[in-house]
């Protein structure tokens, strides 16, 4: 079974979009983390000196601003 959604573009036109049900259209979405002035200026610092940071890194900076590695 799919999920089906009707809608009209900017110009007006019709467009039916089908989604596979494996996508979990319902799940609701995780709400938007809110970093304080501190977190962010520790976060930038760390991803201008390295676009990614490895596991250890993101956990340990994650327990230094109390965020979860997930959110860093």
């Amino acid at each position: 079974m799919q999920t089906v959604i009707n809608s009209s573009g900017a110009n007006g036109e019709e467009r039916t979009l089908q989604f596979p049900v494996k996508l979990d259209l319902e799940r609701p979405k995780r709400p938007r983390t809110i970093f304080s002035d501190h977190q962010l200026r520790l976060l930038e610092e760390a991803f201008q000196k390295n676009d990614y940071l490895t596991g250890e890194d993101r956990l340990e900076l994650a327990t230094r601003l109390a965020l979860s590695d997930t959110q860093v």
